[in-house]
Parts: C-alpha cells; structure tokens; sequence
C-alpha cells in the first residue's frame, strides 16, 4: 500500500516539504492530501522537477495528489496512475525554469 500523507490545513510549503521527505526516503509512489490550490500547483512543480508524475483528485475541499516516480507502476491494490507514453516518432522538450544552467 503506498504512504499517504495528510497535510491539511498545512499553509505552503509544509507540504512540499513533506512531499520532498517523502522523496529523499525512496518512496516511489505515495499520496499527498492538501486543501488549497496554492499547494496543489507548488507539488505539482515538485513532482515534475523530480521526475514524478503528479495526478490531482478533487472532491470535498480536498485535493489528492498521487505522486508516482515515472518508470514505475503503482502495486496492486494502489490508486491507478497512468503512466506517460513514449512521444510517437518524435521528442517534447519541457523547460521547467526561466533559465538553463
């Protein structure tokens, strides 16, 4: 089962916080729960900068971040997480950051 982490009524960046130590202790597939967009875009920023993808679920005041490494599938049992598809015959660049270096 993967590791949810309730950070509720946490203002940023605790939860971005929580998503990073999440990260550095392995974990590959895990879900974040916040109650603010704020929050919601900033993990997002996270998981893109740290080569996972984010899927958000919404419902009730809530926001679900599913946050899983790209390369891996959920387990058994897990929320499904699509996994990103090879670019077909081609390549996409994406520039997170104004700069480069």
């Amino acid at each position: 089962m993967s590791k949810i982490i309730d950070a509720m009524g946490q203002c940023c960046p605790i939860p971005v916080l929580m998503a990073k130590e999440a990260i550095a202790d392995g974990e590959a597939f895990f879900t974040i729960d916040v109650d603010n967009q704020t929050s919601v875009e900033n993990l997002k920023r996270l998981a893109a900068s740290q080569g996972f993808s984010a899927v958000v679920r919404e419902g009730e005041g809530r926001f679900s971040l599913d946050f899983l490494k790209l390369g891996q599938t959920a387990q058994p049992g897990e929320a499904p997480v699509p996994t990103p598809l090879p670019a077909a015959g081609g390549y996409a660049v994406f520039v997170g950051r104004d700069i480069i270096g």
